[in-house]
């Protein structure tokens, strides 16, 4: 038969989730948490910049894509996946912004997420 009282303390390791539990051990939620998220920025001020613009990942076969649509600025992509990274921005009117080598490590219960900020270079006028 269960109390008030016991339900309570069945609730108590959710509420710890990824710290450390009361009772021992570690909780870990249920989302996903994205490897790598990108912020676009306008250089060379670093002004928020928003899209339309499309950020790929690539780590050996694997890629990931995200559209990010206008009015946003930002995208997260290789949700729970560790990896090296090579990652990708493209705007039109701006130069494909590049980055190799993004380290994203395994942690004790999500990827250890790993922000950037793509400074984009507008194309210039021929």
């Amino acid at each position: 038969m269960r109390t008030p009282g016991m339900l309570a303390i069945a609730a108590m390791p959710l509420l710890a989730a990824c710290t450390g539990n009361p009772f021992g051990g570690v909780v870990c939620t249920d989302d996903a948490r994205p490897g790598v998220i990108v912020q676009l920025r306008q250089a060379p001020d670093g002004s928020e910049l928003s899209g339309p613009a499309t950020v790929i990942v690539r780590d050996g076969t694997y890629a990931d894509t995200a559209h990010v649509p206008a009015g946003m600025s930002s995208a997260g992509l290789a949700h729970e996946r560790a990896g090296v990274y090579e990652v990708v921005v493209r705007k039109f009117g701006y130069t494909d912004w590049k980055r190799a080598g993004v380290a994203v490590e395994d942690g004790e219960c999500h990827v250890r997420t790993v922000r950037l900020r793509a400074d984009l270079q507008p194309t210039p006028q021929g």
